[in-house]
């Protein structure tokens, strides 16, 4: 029972922190936004797991955070899928 418990803690976790990475792409597309302290604060909680696909740029735009959301995604339903197979 706490094991469920855990583990639909962290698959909320993981959907708390793609919507967080989306604020944070929303935001970089309003320069004025990009100074705000909100702005600052979902830099330095997504920029160091979104580093990990900065790879992925065609020409001057990246697809860093599309990845890093898919990545989660994909994530998730392996955490889906062991739980099923589990029990």
């Amino acid at each position: 029972m706490i094991l469920f418990q855990l583990i639909r803690l962290l698959l909320r976790a993981i959907d708390l922190y793609t919507m967080l990475i989306s604020v944070y792409i929303i935001l970089t597309w309003f320069p004025q936004a990009h100074h705000t302290k909100l702005a600052r604060w979902l830099q330095a909680i997504c920029e160091p797991y979104l580093s990990y696909f900065d790879h992925f740029r065609i020409g001057m735009f990246g697809f860093s955070a599309i990845f890093g959301i898919i990545f989660l995604e994909f994530l998730k339903l392996g955490i889906i899928q062991i739980v099923k197979f589990i029990f």
